[in-house]
């Protein structure tokens, strides 16, 4: 399991539903603890600034250790700026697609056949809300 501590200025209402920490015997919700992002096995802990930032930090490992759940020292990171998230960069700035994906779309030659343009399709589906 990989976890990331983060410092961002806001959370998309988007990955809200991400606020779960699961476990091989059992699914955890943090329902009392803001600042938090949840994807499969990584969860990501955020704040507005430092102190906020360093308090949602100790609510997610006092839940941790509450439930018995033991967290691997390097597989840890604290205090990033950007971090990368299912093709996404989290930073202060919000939430942005990564650059290689969006050049990717840009570079992206002519659909020769259905399976193609579904591909194409479903990638500008996921991105295309990003794309200016």
């Amino acid at each position: 399991m990989r976890r990331k501590a983060l410092v961002l200025d806001k959370t998309t209402p988007t990955l809200e539903h991400l606020k779960f920490f699961s476990a091989p015997w059992r699914v955890y919700y943090f329902r009392h603890v803001l600042g938090y992002v949840n994807y499969l096995d990584d969860v990501y802990v955020t704040g507005k600034n430092n102190e906020e930032h360093l308090d949602n930090l100790a609510k997610v490992l006092a839940i941790c250790r509450e439930k018995g759940i033991s967290l691997r020292k390097d597989k840890c990171e604290f205090m990033q700026q950007d971090v990368t998230l299912v093709g996404y960069r989290l930073n202060k700035h919000g939430i942005l697609p990564l650059d290689e994906e969006i050049q990717a779309i840009r570079d992206a030659p002519t659909s020769r056949n259905t399976q193609e343009l579904r591909s194409f399709l479903g990638l500008i589906n996921y991105y295309g809300k990003s794309i200016e």
